[in-house]
């Protein structure tokens, strides 16, 4: 990518978080709030918050190094996920998670195709995770209990299907880039995607896929908890289970609304779930 395309896209996601904080100005009085936080945040309650976070961000580290398959320990992992949620403050579209996998590749000789699978797969079970969050939080009132069983059963059949059958998918995806694509084009692109079908064959182990769902339960449930502590910290009366909506509901905003440092799309998410 250029240095042109790179600040196009940089100043692209700058522009969506400010039209996310003018909408968030309009609707809601952002002095008075800031006012009200600041009579109730403490340095103390901040550092608490702040070294949760870091913790968290160890904890994804610990389930990334669990079916990677790169040989680097969980410090590694984890020194990478934080380098991708540096760039991913600067940058919009989550920018920091290609930089995670090429930091683990510079760190470790490892291919950045295999890498790449790894994040794609983790990503993969985390929008999993929200999905039947999302389900269970709010479902049962909406669509009815039976319904929303029905739909947790497709989204884990789907997830399953994606990790078991990547081998079809990358024949079928072979198949098209070769016959779409020129060969001086296509050759690469074959090579990474069968590395990238390499990088999956670590989790599509029985064991490693459920230790990893064991890890994303941990790492949801902190996050769960977190959420709760941080409306506490705020001074908002609130339950584990609105902490529960309240993180369901901001993660899909920020997932949509992908702007540098996921300013305004988290705002949005926030006010919306409150």
């Amino acid at each position: 990518m250029g240095y042109r395309e790179l600040y196009m896209k940089k100043a692209l996601g700058f522009l969506v978080s400010l039209l996310c904080i003018c909408w968030y100005g309009w609707h809601y009085d952002i002095v008075a709030a800031l006012q009200q936080s600041a009579a109730r945040i403490t340095f103390a309650t901040m550092a608490v918050y702040t070294v949760l976070t870091a913790f968290h961000m160890v904890i994804r580290g610990t389930r990334w190094w669990l079916f990677s398959g790169v040989d680097a320990s969980i410090g590694k992992h984890t020194e990478a996920i934080f380098a991708g949620a540096l760039v991913t403050t600067l940058l919009p579209a989550r920018a920091g998670e290609i930089v995670r996998p090429a930091w683990i590749e510079r760190k470790n000789s490892a291919r950045f195709a295999h890498c790449c699978a790894s994040v794609v797969a983790e990503r993969g079970i985390d929008l999993w995770c929200i999905l039947v969050l999302a389900v269970c939080s709010v479902g049962p009132a909406y669509i009815g209990t039976i319904k929303s069983l029905i739909t947790i059963t497709v989204l884990t059949v789907g997830l399953l299907t994606g990790i078991w059958c990547r081998h079809w998918y990358a024949r079928v995806a072979r198949m098209v880039v070769q016959r779409l694509l020129p060969a001086r084009i296509a050759a690469p692109l074959v090579r990474f995607i069968e590395h990238g079908v390499e990088g999956l064959s670590e989790i599509a182990r029985p064991k490693v896929f459920a230790s990893v769902l064991l890890a994303t339960c941990c790492s949801w449930g902190y996050a769960i908890w977190t959420f709760y502590y941080a409306g506490v910290l705020f001074g908002f009366d609130i339950s584990m289970y609105q902490g529960l909506v309240l993180l369901v509901l901001t993660s899909l905003a920020i997932a949509l609304l992908s702007g540098p440092g996921f300013i305004g799309g988290y705002e949005a998410g926030c006010s919306g779930a409150v």
